[in-house]
This record gives structure tokens, sequence and C-alpha cells, in this order.
């Protein structure tokens, strides 16, 4: 009977772990290879699309990260320290939830992790905020440490998969924003939902 409980036990340690890690659900926001082609890709992705790769600042992100293929494992953990309040039911019905809020032109800092189709931590990486009249993106790097990611996955190319991103809104303008990462060159390129959203509010000078 022991035994029994123990297995019982364990089972369900590992699923609290990988609901943790991973705010995505693995049917309809982990896209892996099944989901990853590059000739879709090529396809899907319209030619003006502007990839501010080496943007230290946020940058107008000219393009709907929405056409973008899906492929890799992400998760957004962390607005300001506050966990992300957008509910993952009202997300996935295409709703825009509250989420957390910022003002344009203050500081901002996202956290959390990411991996490509690979298993790998993407070499290149943004940050993009789709809004309802404009998007915006920052380059985001990996390289914290995130063995809990690795086990739970069983990769360990996400071993360093942790991100801290901490940038200014300047020029964001006000409205109510659903959050990606997108990985990869503009050859191929894919992109990651993290189910949160984040609501601008006009700055005080404002």
């Amino acid at each position: 009977m022991g035994l029994h409980t123990s297995k019982i036990c364990g089972l369900m340690a590992i699923s609290i772990l990988v609901a943790g890690c991973n705010h995505d659900d693995a049917a309809d926001s982990i896209h892996t290879a099944d989901a990853k082609s590059p000739g879709v890709a090529a396809a899907s992705v319209p030619a003006p699309l502007m990839l501010p790769w080496d943007s230290s600042t946020v940058t107008a992100f000219n393009g709907d990260p929405g056409t973008i293929p899906l492929a890799g494992k992400c998760s957004l953990e962390g607005i300001n320290g506050v966990a992300p309040t957008a509910p993952l039911p009202a997300a996935r019905a295409g709703l825009m939830p509250t989420g957390a809020v910022a003002q344009s032109g203050s500081d901002a800092v996202f956290n959390g992790w990411m991996g490509d189709a690979d298993g790998q931590v993407p070499a290149n990486a943004l940050f993009v905020l789709q809004g309802p009249t404009a998007n915006y993106a920052v380059k985001v790097a990996g390289g914290g440490a995130r063995p809990d990611v690795a086990k739970v996955l069983g990769s360990d190319g996400l071993a360093t998969s942790g991100y801290v991103l901490k940038t200014k809104l300047l020029g964001v303008v006000p409205g109510d924003y659903r959050l990606w990462l997108v990985y990869g060159t503009t050859e191929s390129i894919s992109a990651c939902k993290v189910y949160s959203t984040l609501r601008i509010t006009a700055d005080s000078a404002g």
C-alpha cells in the first residue's frame, strides 16, 4: 500500500512541475517539429516583416507575429516581479484579459524561459508586444540556469534557457498587448505564444 501511494505522489509531483514550468498547454501552445516546416515558414511570413534582432531598446515590429509558424517551447513567469494574471482559458478563447499593467515609458522586467523546436536556447530571439494598432519588439537572450526545465522536458539544451529582460517601454502606445517570443533568422523564423497579456497605460506626464 505504501509503495502504491509513493508512485501516485511521484506522478503528481512531476505533473505539478510541468504545469509550473510551462504555462503553454501542450496541446495548443507547444508546437514542436510537427509544426515546423521551412516551406510553410517561407510562405507564411510577409515579405516586409522587419526583425530588429539587434535592437537593445523597444523598436517597432513591422509584421504580424500571428502569421509566423509556431514552434518551440516557452514561458513568461513574471512581469515586474509579479506572475502574469491572464487566465489561460480566456487567452485560448481569444479574449484580452487585463493581465499585468505598466505605464508607457516606464521600466519593465520580464522573466521566464525559452527553447526552440530543437530543444535548444535560441541564438536570436525577440520579445514581441502585439497591440491593437502597433507591434513592438526588443531582443532577449537566454543563459539563465533552468535545470528544472531541462529535466521536465528531457532536453539538456534547455539547462540555460532562462531569461530576464530589462527594458524601458519608450514610445509604446497605450493599449492591450499580447506577448510572444520570436526565434530564428529571417530565413527560418518561428514564434512561441506565452499566453499572457500586458496593458500599457498612458504615462503620468500624459
